[in-house]
């Protein structure tokens, strides 16, 4: 790292801190050379994931895909935003921490049942009605035979 203001090759750290929810690290630093303080910042640059999808086509991993899906299952359930929030974290970490470059969208979709079903079996239903393609009426009864017996009460509890 080189001095912002005189080009130094030399600095030393005087302070560390972890910012951003500590997904960052902000450290104070002083040149060697001239003796000006600055500010770096040190953020984790993960790696290009790819994502292969049922049709054969390929993407780019994005979080915010995950989000949005499990906020549409998620829609008109008296849920907290962070429950929202902590499931789909849990989902991103488990697809990043494979260490792969490449990840299939049905392991992602896995990952998002598996979340769901946490926080509401109402929102797994109806995740897994979409990404199991659901097409007649057994289909969603062999779905909820899938859920705990309490899961299943609390999804009979549900008024339309």
């Amino acid at each position: 790292m080189r001095c912002p203001y005189c080009n130094g090759p030399s600095n030393r750290v005087i302070d560390s801190r972890t910012h951003a929810n500590d997904t960052a690290i902000r450290r104070r630093r002083a040149c060697d050379g001239c003796g000006q303080r600055f500010t770096t910042s040190e953020r984790v640059e993960y790696a290009n994931l790819i994502v292969h999808k049922r049709n054969g086509t390929t993407q780019a991993f994005d979080p915010e895909q995950i989000r949005s899906g499990m906020a549409k299952a998620c829609t008109e359930l008296e849920l907290d935003d962070d429950h929202l929030r902590m499931a789909t974290g849990k989902v991103v970490a488990k697809v990043r921490s494979a260490h792969r470059q490449s990840v299939t969208s049905a392991e992602i979709g896995d990952y998002v049942l598996e979340a769901l079903r946490e926080i509401s079996p109402v929102a797994w239903l109806r995740f897994a009605s979409v990404y199991q393609k659901f097409t007649s009426t057994q289909d969603f009864q062999r779905a909820l035979a899938e859920l705990t017996p309490e899961q299943h009460l609390q999804t009979n509890d549900v008024q339309p």
